[in-house]
């Protein structure tokens, strides 16, 4: 069937592709790249892998659970009244956290902790040349709930601040802008900058 799909594409696709028009979902991006011969046939392959992995994988699990528990009941009942189950007050390090709150950890709190960090609303990013502990500088979260794009993150972040540093100079226009919390870190101004080509050497 994705082998018809790609025919069909393919000759749909061609003769937009040689007027220079691109754009489409990936599918057709994928058709794009295999018209002009940046990829080979693996087209269909490609498709097929992300459906398996970004679909299959995790619908299939679902689908498997749904079943296990209708022909487990007392398994089922379990996990109801397990989530069902009474919130009551807990001690944590002294502290009691009431019946009905809600617990939110921020990274701010641990990142700017000077017992893992030494002068940390110090701009030191040689800190980092040594490793630091597990879960102590935690930008993409860790454990099971690890972001599963921050390997492409950091490459997107290192490729843009290395054609920005390579071919601009910059200055911000309000150098003692302050940064609001809101969860996240934000310029209160909106961090407007000056920005110049570098000359051409």
């Amino acid at each position: 069937m994705l082998v018809e799909i790609v025919r069909k594409k393919r000759q749909e696709k061609k003769k937009r592709v040689e007027e220079g028009e691109e754009g489409g979902i990936l599918l057709s991006r994928l058709v794009a790249g295999l018209i002009r011969g940046e990829i080979k046939e693996e087209v269909v392959d490609n498709v097929v892998l992300l459906v398996f992995a970004a679909h299959d994988t995790i619908s299939f699990t679902i689908a498997m659970t749904f079943r296990m528990l209708a022909h487990h009941p007392t398994c089922y009942a379990l996990l109801y009244q397990n989530m069902l189950k009474a919130i009551v007050d807990i001690e944590y390090e002294g502290y009691t956290i009431p019946r009905g709150w809600k617990v939110l950890w921020t990274a701010y709190g641990t990142h700017y902790n000077p017992k893992y960090f030494g002068d940390p609303s110090t701009f030191d990013p040689s800190r980092f040349e040594d490793a630091v502990p597990p879960y102590v500088f935690v930008p993409f979260e860790g454990g099971p709930r690890v972001c599963a794009g921050y390997q492409l993150a950091k490459l997107n972040i290192l490729i843009f601040l290395h054609f920005v540093v390579t071919h601009y100079d910059w200055s911000l226009r309000y150098l003692d802008e302050p940064i609001t919390m809101d969860p996240l870190p934000f310029p209160f101004q909106e961090m407007p900058i000056k920005i110049s080509p570098k000359p051409i050497i």
